[in-house]
């Protein structure tokens, strides 16, 4: 891997698509109106009080995964739809750069713009309780727990569901891009949603189960990017021209 290749490329992909107001005010509002429902879901789970603070605080946390697969889906899935559409492709796929550091360039693009979105929404719920509850600024109701959904569990989950989208790009086009992004993010968000919901019932340690989780969702990243380095291949994208 080519480390100034795929930074050249990630830095290009995310230029490229904030260069226009839409997308711009697009993650924006969705940003927004995530930041907002996360809070209030929050402090109406408290009820104003400290008790089971940690664990809500747990809970909204593992709903804020929802967010960077929402906001950094868009640009995933133009990672090569763009390319197509644009008539550039033939020129990117002609350049002495490895398929490996083409693919990783596009993903990695949709995975930083993810945590760039995801960790502060999460520092500002994370933050959030100081202000409704009236708490001294020591943090002391965060978990080792939330400290492993925010830093762990996040950017893998970010990893795995960029993974498929950049992968679905190269099969895509502009007209079937909203039909990829809905098959991946609607189970995807399903699952974050189901997790969520029932964290507070689960028969066992929320530690031990985010550690499982962590391990289930890294060795998923790692069979994922195998299966999809195999499938990707410049002949085929030139193929579908």
């Amino acid at each position: 891997m080519n480390v100034h290749i795929v930074k050249a490329i990630l830095k290009k992909e995310i230029s490229t698509h904030f260069a226009t107001r839409m997308n711009r005010a697009f993650t924006l509002l969705l940003a927004a109106m995530f930041t907002w429902f996360s809070i209030h879901n929050l402090a109406n789970g408290v009820a104003g009080t400290l008790e089971n603070l940690a664990s809500q605080l747990e809970e909204t946390l593992l709903f804020t995964l929802i967010i960077p697969t929402f906001i950094s889906s868009d640009l995933a899935i133009f990672a090569f739809v763009r390319e197509k559409s644009e008539k550039t492709l033939e020129h990117l796929l002609s350049l002495p750069i490895s398929d490996n550091d083409i693919f990783l360039g596009k993903f990695s693009a949709a995975f930083v713009t993810g945590l760039l979105a995801e960790w502060p929404i999460a520092l500002i719920v994370v933050a959030s309780p100081i202000v409704f509850l009236r708490l001294a600024p020591n943090f002391s109701y965060v978990s080792v727990n939330a400290l492993l959904i925010i830093f762990l569990i996040a950017p893998l989950a970010t990893a795995l569901a960029n993974l498929l989208i950049t992968f679905m790009s190269t099969r895509g086009s502009i007209q079937s891009r909203g039909t990829i992004i809905f098959i991946i993010t609607l189970p995807f968000s399903a699952a974050i949603l189901g997790v969520s919901r029932s964290y507070s019932r689960l028969p066992l340690s929320h530690t031990v189960f985010n550690l499982l989780l962590s391990l289930a969702l890294f060795v998923a990243v790692i069979v994922v990017y195998i299966l999809v380095m195999k499938k990707f291949s410049r002949e085929q994208l030139i193929s579908g021209l």
